[in-house]
């Protein structure tokens, strides 16, 4: 029997890196974020008019249905020559887990928060990025730059800068705040089996790190143990803060805020 995961995140937070290191276990399949617009999938359930209206059927076509497992194995082979990437040799009658990953934002836009504590046979890995500044940063350089994710060997956003009013700054952190919370919000209404805890901070500590977190991963899937390859790194290398041109201004923005613990140390 096939299990079922959703990584459970937010934007700009390190779900990229882990999806490409759950998808090199030859035991694991995560096909990405089905609930956005853009996704191949998505695209075609709207194009063909299934499960209109009701997103959790659509979800759980995704998670539980044989057909939704092959649909989704065979728009990954599009993507990845698309992109121009070799076969990984992945074959879906070898997958003993099967996942998703996506948006707290997205579950509550689309009315379904409640459809993760309601799935018991699913488990949940939520990513969370502590450092909503150094969120908030990155999320100002993708625009910026288009840059979604850097793998090893490409140049990515380089030595990109730019300018952030304080005032701006201080409106998105508050933005970014609650994003947060809302998604601790859903993962305490997981019970504690069935949903992991992971920060980003944490996750990009180091090789060794990120190793040992692989392996707790693992194991809380229920898949054999497996060594994978970092191949992505962060976008954004050294402190987030030094990309702003007006650097200092922003921290003097920040300084007697309860936001002045993120640009300390």
């Amino acid at each position: 029997m096939t299990g079922q995961h959703v990584i459970l995140t937010l934007g700009r937070s390190g779900s990229n890196a882990l999806v490409n290191l759950l998808n090199q276990h030859p035991e694991i399949m995560n096909y990405g974020e089905v609930l956005g617009d853009w996704n191949p999938i998505r695209k075609l359930q709207r194009r063909v008019g299934a499960f209109r209206g009701d997103d959790t059927a659509y979800l759980d076509f995704c998670l539980g249905n044989p057909w939704g497992h092959r649909l989704a194995f065979a728009a990954r082979a599009v993507q990845r020559r698309i992109k121009r990437r070799p076969r990984d040799g992945k074959r879906l009658s070898r997958v003993r887990q099967v996942g998703v990953k996506d948006f707290a934002l997205h579950f509550q836009r689309l009315g379904i928060a409640d459809y993760l504590a309601q799935r018991p046979a699913i488990k949940v890995i939520g990513l969370e990025r502590e450092n909503i500044l150094d969120r908030m940063i990155s999320n100002a350089l993708l625009e910026a730059s288009g840059v979604v994710e850097v793998r090893e060997g490409q140049y990515g956003q380089g030595g990109t800068t730019l300018r952030l009013e304080p005032q701006e700054v201080l409106d998105g952190l508050e933005v970014i705040e609650a994003e947060n919370k809302a998604l601790n919000q859903m993962l305490a209404g997981i019970p504690q089996e069935r949903r992991m805890h992971i920060l980003y901070e944490d996750f990009f500590a180091g090789p060794e790190r990120t190793s040992a977190i692989m392996n707790e991963v693992h194991s809380f899937l229920g898949v054999a143990p497996f060594q994978p390859e970092l191949r992505m790194r962060k976008i954004v290398q050294g402190r987030s803060i030094d990309r702003l041109a007006n650097r200092d201004e922003v921290i003097e923005a920040l300084k007697n805020t309860r936001f002045q613990r993120f640009i300390e140390g």
